[in-house]
């Protein structure tokens, strides 16, 4: 099984895991972004990142999933919640990024895709994939600019999912 080295992830933000503590200040930075809320419906709570930060799909182990802040100083940047060796051994996994609205447009969501991309590639990782909500014009934009293809979309609780992949 493949371990990450936090240390190698990215060379300009400090990356640590988050934990229950750092709920208060995940849920400062997606409160900051009411676009992603208005094209995908509810707001999130608390509650809910603190069972996003160990929410794993049924055939995972819990050390397969790293939910990660990306921090510049004091500052959360951005985290991802990225699950290593699913649905494949080769494959990781999605299942959600963001970025302080202070930093979009920028090039630094690019950037820490780029960098993660490069290291998981060294680790023999083959692909990444994820969904996205087709309903987001910016996520898309921001994907497909990645370099993620959609594989298929998915319709699930009446909206549209689409289910993409990178290759590294």
């Amino acid at each position: 099984m493949i371990t990450l080295d936090l240390e190698k992830i990215n060379d300009k933000y400090f990356v640590r895991r988050m934990t229950n503590k750092d709920v208060p200040t995940i849920y400062s930075l997606f409160k900051g972004n009411r676009f992603f809320y208005q094209c995908c419906g509810e707001e999130t709570t608390p509650s809910r990142i603190e069972n996003d930060l160990t929410l794993l799909p049924s055939d995972t182990l819990p050390s397969q999933k790293y939910y990660l802040g990306f921090f510049d100083c004091e500052n959360l940047v951005a985290v991802i919640d990225l699950i290593i060796g699913y649905p494949d051994e080769k494959t990781a996994f999605i299942g959600f990024f963001m970025t302080d609205v202070s930093t979009q447009g920028k090039g630094e969501g690019t950037e820490i895709i780029n960098q993660l991309s490069l290291y998981l590639r060294s680790l023999g990782i083959a692909s990444i994939r994820l969904g996205v909500e087709k309903a987001n014009p910016q996520a898309t934009h921001f994907w497909h600019k990645n370099g993620f293809i959609t594989l298929r979309e998915i319709n699930q609780n009446g909206s549209a999912l689409l289910y993409q992949e990178k290759i590294l």
